[in-house]
């Protein structure tokens, strides 16, 4: 791993009533594969509701370095430009992010970089409430460098200005007028980064210049002090299940109203609100910008109620309608097969699963003969019309093989997914409705009869020229799809956490030839 040659200096200004620069820290290196720097290197704390800004510069070897394309966690990306410098050069990028300071962090930090150099700042700015606006540009061979920033007419926004070289000569660096130095960097390669006050005009352009003609980057940047409203609500809460004791929600952000988001949090059975942590959402592979998350230390099969909110600048959101929850059956996993023609399938046991996990698989055939399953396997449904039959089996694993395969007489297209699910006791019951020439079907209503239990659909259609059938935004979507001349197979799986009914959900499509829908519920 590259080592890591840096400096982190820190420094206080205040420059007017408004929007003030409070602080910064800043580190720089050389042979950089990631870099970190911590609340507390900071000289004036970092506060929550203060507005960061991050600044990052990194010169790159064209052939051997890596382009910064996955964004630090919590921050959002409002520009990235390089200088554009061709194969045998060494490239110049420049990024800037932008966030709302939570209570809960410590360290900002970014990895997945090869760079031959770096800068990363964070400046701090208060009784700031969102990004305006920002522009970035490279410039070539010249000795100024110009960018504009659009700022809310009538509003106290501040203007920030980044500027930095990509050549290897020495270079001075001389600021706009009107901008309190940030941060100043020189030497091989020279960073410069300013703040004002804006006047509440509509746009600022400001120009820096350099001692000598070269090329390199800038870039401007409003935020703005306009008091925003508090979030709207967030809505779609849904949640999945994941190993014992925890729940996966997912949910539609509401509205900022205004304010860039300071953080989402979350409340059970009306207890205190906590706030939503970096690691609540990375240690199940999200990002924050994913709006889900992980919840640990549930009791399995215990039915929550679950409200979320946003909180901005302006304070604490509105609460969403509150959802039941509770850990229970889950996908551990699914493998899927087609074939086209032959007298059989073989599909592989899904990756990972385990023995005891209950097992379904949703089998549809456009062909002749009777379906023989492997040894093991339960019929569940049998669903015909002419040809085309959608069937499905279930079983309990076991330590049986590694694979599954099915015979018929023949068939021109067949199409098969297997779930392994786990956290389950049992298969619990099925519900199938039929489609014909129609382009909606109802996934049926059915009634699981314990807490925590897994509802998974089925879809099989067929229609001339007609997209795969859209499944509804409650159920989770494993991505499986195949589809063959006229036929079209379709899954997808909703957590469900109370033992009642569920109601149907709808199933479009621009129109169903024959189709089916299939309710299967493990508890």
């Amino acid at each position: 791993m590259p080592s890591i040659l840096g400096i982190v200096a820190s420094g206080f200004l205040e420059v007017a009533s408004g929007i003030t620069f409070a602080s910064k820290s800043v580190t720089t290196g050389t042979s950089a594969s990631s870099w970190s720097i911590t609340q507390a290197s900071f000289s004036n704390p970092i506060l929550a509701g203060d507005y960061l800004v991050l600044f990052e510069r990194y010169t790159i070897d064209y052939k051997s370095g890596n382009y910064p394309t996955a964004v630090p966690d919590g921050w959002v990306r409002q520009q990235i430009t390089s200088d554009g410098m061709g194969e045998g050069s060494t490239t110049t990028i420049m990024r800037l992010c932008t966030r709302v300071a939570s209570a809960s962090e410590s360290t900002y930090t970014a990895s997945g970089i090869v760079a031959d150099t770096f800068t990363a700042g964070v400046f701090v700015l208060r009784s700031a409430y969102k990004h305006d606006a920002s522009s970035i540009a490279s410039f070539f061979s010249t000795t100024s460098a110009t960018s504009t920033a659009v700022a809310a007419a009538g509003n106290a926004d501040a203007i920030l200005y980044f500027m930095s070289d990509g050549n290897s000569a020495t270079t001075t660096l001389t600021a706009p007028s009107g901008m309190t130095e940030m941060h100043r960097e020189t030497g091989a390669r020279n960073v410069y980064a300013g703040f004002q006050v804006a006047s509440g005009a509509a746009s600022y352009t400001k120009t820096g210049t350099l001692s000598s003609a070269e090329s390199g980057l800038v870039a401007a940047m409003a935020v703005n002090n306009t008091v925003a409203t508090v979030p709207a609500a967030p809505t779609a809460v849904k949640h999945t299940h994941y190993t014992s004791g925890i729940v996966l929600p997912a949910f539609t952000a509401g509205s900022t109203n205004g304010g860039d988001l300071v953080e989402y949090q979350y409340q059970l059975d009306s207890g205190a609100w906590t706030s939503i942590t970096p690691a609540m959402y990375s240690s199940y592979g999200y990002s924050w910008l994913d709006a889900r998350f992980g919840i640990t230390g549930l009791t399995n099969r215990q039915v929550y109620s679950l409200q979320l909110r946003g909180v901005n600048g302006a304070g604490n959101g509105t609460a969403s309608t509150a959802v039941d929850v509770s850990p229970g059956a889950y996908v551990r996993a699914y493998s899927d097969a087609r074939v086209t023609g032959g007298t059989g399938i073989t599909v592989n046991k899904p990756s990972g699963t385990v023995n005891g996990d209950i097992m379904v698989i949703f089998f549809a055939t456009n062909g002749t003969g009777t379906i023989t399953p492997p040894s093991g396997w339960t019929n569940q449904a049998s669903l015909s019309n002419g040809n085309r039959k959608y069937h499905v089996y279930t079983r309990t694993a076991a330590s049986e093989g590694s694979t599954y395969s099915f015979s018929f007489t023949s068939t021109s297209f067949t199409s098969a997914i297997i779930y392994s699910v786990a956290n389950a006791t049992a298969y619990d019951s099925i519900q199938t409705a039929t489609a014909t020439a129609a382009s909606t079907i109802d996934v049926p209503t059915i009634t699981p009869t314990g807490n925590g239990s897994l509802w998974i659909g089925g879809f099989y259609t067929s229609a001339s020229g007609s997209p795969y059938p859209e499944l509804h935004a409650d159920f989770f979507d494993p991505n499986f799809t195949t589809s063959f001349s006229n036929e079209r197979h379709r899954s997808g799986y909703i957590s469900l956490a109370n033992q009642n009914a569920t109601g149907t959900r709808t199933t479009t499509g621009t129109t169903f030839g024959t189709g089916w829908a299939v309710s299967v519920i493990i508890k």
